[in-house]
């Protein structure tokens, strides 16, 4: 037997179509191939293909970049430092601007070994396509083991430096957690239920149309809903004096709420709402 690179001849083969000689050959690790015999004393053919992938894992790091495409855990390290680091960068101002950094450990690597590979050896595979890197369960930390998870964009939402929290039977949750837990009716009705006075309780745990036919602002007089009805200044600056939302002004106006007042009849009879 005769070996050339990583192939050994083992026996002649039936010559090709155009009477080229051929051998059968066996590559050091195992395959067994039928190949021309001067491409193999050449060495244009000098393995089944195991060199070549050997030699492509000795020049990886990590093997998150190959073929030009980073993985979803390469990204996402490298979006913390984007945010934290550029000043150009859009979010800059809400995370490097506030004083949030990365650890040194994920932003130059430790004891010889990659910023990334530290990364992935301390958070791992993100779980899904739904999770992102998240600052939990210090959201005005830094990024660094121990302050840092893979979350869904639900559980991100709760951990909002500007959540709403809501008290309803003894506990105090984010106003996400609270509609998940206790919320009879969609999400938008319970957030309007709130921004037009209703209680926690109140809102949450009444069915859909439960409400409906009562006043929608609990926070106003009927002497300031007829003041708002006709005000002709724009809604948010009718809602920025009296301490209500843009939407609540809009249903005064409309008739959607209030309506027994009769407000509507009487800017007909006076020629006209404004």
């Amino acid at each position: 037997m005769v070996k050339f690179n990583r192939w050994t001849i083992i026996a002649p083969a039936e010559p090709s179509l155009h009477r080229h000689k051929r051998v059968l050959c066996v590559c050091d690790c195992g395959v067994e191939k039928t190949l021309h015999l001067d491409k193999v004393k050449s060495g244009a053919t000098k393995s089944c293909g195991c060199l070549r992938d050997e030699a492509a894992r000795a020049r990886a790091t990590h093997g998150h970049t190959r073929k030009g495409a980073a993985s979803p855990e390469y990204w996402a390290l490298a979006s913390m430092k984007s945010r934290c680091y550029l000043p150009h960068h859009p979010e800059f101002k809400n995370y490097g601007g506030r004083g949030i950094t990365v650890c040194d450990r994920w932003r130059f690597g430790e004891n010889g070994v990659s910023a990334f590979e530290c990364f992935w050896a301390d958070m791992g595979q993100r779980p899904s396509n739904k999770h992102s890197i998240d600052r939990y369960p210090d959201n005005d930390g830094n990024y660094e083991p121990g302050n840092c998870r893979w979350a869904t964009s639900v559980d991100q939402g709760r951990n909002r430096r500007d959540n709403r929290l809501v008290q309803i039977k003894g506990e105090t949750l984010p106003l996400s957690a609270a509609i998940e837990k206790y919320g009879s009716a969609k999400p938008t009705t319970i957030t309007r239920r709130l921004n037009h006075g209703y209680g926690a309780e109140e809102s949450l745990l009444t069915p859909a149309f439960g409400i409906s036919r009562l006043p929608h602002n609990r926070l106003l007089t009927e002497d300031q809903v007829r003041a708002i009805f006709f005000d002709a200044r724009h809604h948010r600056e009718i809602a920025a004096e009296h301490g209500v939302s843009s939407g609540a002004v809009f249903d005064i106006k409309a008739g959607r709420s209030w309506a027994y007042l009769g407000l509507a009849h009487q800017a007909a009879k006076a020629g006209g709402r404004r």
